[in-house]
């Protein structure tokens, strides 16, 4: 096979823009491939390639190590962090993340050695060797093997997805094949050209109606030939699926201030800024809600509660040094009910990041300390803070009392100079905690944590 000439690199480099550097650093991976005699081919969503990636690239290559050992090279070498967002049995998630002054940026690579389904083999692999198409600056597969990866992924896996089909259809039209000798191996031909009929007469509903029977073809056909080895996939299935509990690639955050310091807004914020790094996310506020609040408890129970004009739950709301404070034993209670709720949290807690979630607090069990309405002594406060689920980081939003006055006139400048003084002498005994001063708008506060948050994700203190 001819190897396609070397690409030119782009002229001082640092200067460029984000997109700019990405397609650079891609046009370096695709050069590094070839040299080095790294088959490769990337499916789906190439039409812009090199220069405007996308979110993500899908790429199937026969040598994984040689690939893992280019990228890790080429990302130090262009300024990116590497970060393995998921590990599977036959696939890996890599996340390229590079942080801007202002912003930052991140492209998902997901490499794959084989098309498999929770283990089960859906096409073999051999489908690299004589199926590869040159495209001036990367490979791709011919358009039949493509056409039948991305309807089988889809179709086996739940649905084909909508904006595929037209796509599908065409390849097929164009190589149909090169689609029946990617499936016959395991499906058999007539079932391939079923799909095959199907999928030309775009009778789609027909196509998702053979999903059952393709999974019980793929089932028998496995361990029919190859029983030991398939129990091997499954183990291997079962692990990773596993593993990721133990190496979570999510998110954990809890951002405490006083009173009118903007957490909830900046908790929004997040959510939407950093999305393309996480696989969705959660919000919080207060406690994680697997229990009733106590006034709904009580209500339940039949007792008499507060007026509607009081229902606010004394300890994570509004409140004064000269408000309201609880008896011991009502503060006791209140305490240990929700430090309940906080430890019914963990599962929740350990899944979300397990799966790559982002999941932020805007009130956390920290406000036990901040506020004032507990009749309670700090130690026993400490003791049950050590109890619950502890955030990957802890976010101080500061700013000076008459900024927060003039957005919560009801509160009192002692007030939040107290609450201000506790939130600066809690941050500084948290190894996880940063101060944030939020003197600028909503959207430069969101930005900068932000930044601090990516930083903490790439392996920066």
């Amino acid at each position: 096979m001819n190897h396609p000439q070397p690409f030119l690199m782009y002229e001082n480099n640092e200067k460029c823009d984000p997109e700019c550097a990405v397609g650079q650093l891609l046009r370096d991976l695709f050069n590094r491939l070839d040299r080095e005699g790294v088959v490769y081919a990337v499916l789906r969503n190439y039409t812009t390639l090199p220069d405007k990636p996308g979110r993500d690239l899908d790429i199937l290559t026969n040598d994984y190590e040689k690939f893992h050992k280019i990228l890790r090279q080429l990302a130090e070498q262009h300024h990116y962090y590497l970060k393995i967002f998921r590990r599977y049995a036959s696939l890996v998630k890599f996340q390229l993340i590079r942080l801007w002054p202002e912003d930052y940026k991140v492209v998902e690579i997901d490499v794959g050695w084989d098309i498999q389904w929770k283990g089960l083999p859906l096409i073999s692999n051999y489908i690299l060797n004589n199926n590869r198409l040159w495209r001036k600056e990367f490979y791709t597969l011919q358009p039949g093997p493509e056409a039948a990866i991305s309807l089988i992924k889809g179709l086996i896996g739940g649905a084909v997805q909508e904006r595929y089909k037209p796509e599908i259809m065409e390849m097929i039209r164009m190589d149909k094949d090169g689609f029946l000798r990617a499936l016959a191996p395991v499906f058999g031909i007539t079932l391939a050209s079923e799909l095959a009929e199907m999928s030309l007469r775009s009778e789609w509903d027909r196509v998702d109606a053979l999903a059952p029977q393709l999974r019980r073809q793929a089932v028998i056909r496995a361990l029919r030939h190859r029983a030991m080895p398939q129990i091997g996939r499954w183990a291997a299935f079962l692990w990773w699926n596993l593993w990721k509990f133990f190496r979570p690639s999510g998110l954990f955050v809890v951002l405490i201030g006083p009173d009118g310091s903007g957490k909830s807004t900046i908790s929004a914020g997040l959510q939407k800024c950093l999305s393309p790094l996480f696989q969705g996310g959660k919000c919080f506020h207060a406690h994680f809600k697997n229990l009733p609040t106590l006034r709904d408890l009580a209500r339940i129970l039949g007792y008499k509660v507060v007026p509607e004009a009081h229902k606010n739950e004394p300890v994570l709301a509004k409140l004064s040094q000269d408000g309201p404070r609880l008896g011991r034993i009502h503060s006791l209670i209140m305490l240990l009910y929700y430090t309940l709720d906080y430890l019914l949290g963990y599962p929740l807690i350990i899944r979300s990041r397990g799966q790559g979630e982002l999941i932020i607090f805007d009130r956390y069990f920290y406000d036990y300390l901040i506020q004032s309405s507990l009749s309670l002594p700090y130690w026993l406060l400490n003791l049950m803070m050590r109890l619950i689920p502890k955030p990957d980081m802890v976010v101080y939003l500061k700013n000076r009392p008459e900024v927060i006055l003039s957005r919560k006139p009801e509160l009192t400048r002692q007030e939040l100079e107290r609450q201000g003084g506790l939130c600066a002498q809690l941050i500084s005994r948290l190894p996880q905690g940063k101060v944030v001063e939020t003197t600028g708008t909503a959207g430069e506060t969101t930005a900068k944590v932000a930044q601090i948050l990516v930083a903490k994700i790439c392996g920066q203190k």
